[in-house]
């Protein structure tokens, strides 16, 4: 989890959490006019993943699945209306971490370790349905994908894939524009330099709207 986080800092993403930040800014900005049915979310909570790659072998990971942590930031915009709730697009940054792996190195002939299952981080424009309160959304849509190591290549390398994302979002209103609010969430990535993931995470947080 925080290799995760400093590689958002500091690696190839800086550019992708600029712009979601820029766009949280306005979103913020505009949630607290009542013309824009915009909403900003967060929410943490376990994850894990599972892959078609091998595991305990030397042309694998360490092991074929994990458990770990996700967290996310989520903006999302009613952007019509439909009976009998209306349409909605959001925009998310995330994090799915691993948890614990044994410290031992299982040598490749390529140089380095066998690599852990990938700490990944999360981009993903989705679009869907909300009832008409907003209490409850189904939204999908593609993701870019980026892991902390790729075991491909040397030790702590990582790579981008295309992937796609599927998510329900309940919220529950506690006080003027703040919901209680959970996330389930799904991403498929059918090809992380030749292997599939197939990732969760269950959240839990607050929503602003």
């Amino acid at each position: 989890m925080l290799r995760a986080l400093h590689r958002i800092f500091t690696g190839r993403t800086p550019a992708l959490l600029t712009a979601t930040l820029l766009v949280l800014g306005v979103a913020t900005e505009a949630a607290a006019q009542d013309r824009w049915p915009i909403s900003l979310e967060a929410n943490i909570g376990p994850g894990g993943g599972r892959t078609s790659a091998p595991g305990w072998n030397p042309d694998g990971y360490l092991h074929r699945s994990t458990r770990g942590t996700g967290a996310e930031v989520l903006v999302a915009l009613r952007a019509g209306s439909v009976a009998p709730g209306g349409v909605v697009a959001g925009l998310s940054l995330g994090i799915i971490g691993t948890g614990g792996y044994e410290a031992i190195c299982i040598l490749r002939e390529i140089g380095g370790c066998v690599p852990h299952f990938p700490e990944f981080t999360v981009l993903a424009a989705t679009v869907g349905l909300e009832t008409a309160n907003g209490g409850f959304r189904v939204m999908a849509g593609p993701a870019r994908v980026t892991g902390d190591v790729d075991r491909t290549l040397t030790d702590r390398e990582g790579s981008s894939a295309t992937g796609w994302q599927g998510r329900m979002d309940w919220a529950l209103p506690i006080v003027s524009r703040f919901s209680l609010c959970a996330s389930l969430r799904g991403v498929l990535v059918p090809d992380y330099s030749g292997d599939s993931f197939q990732l969760w995470v269950l959240g839990g947080g607050l929503r602003i709207r």
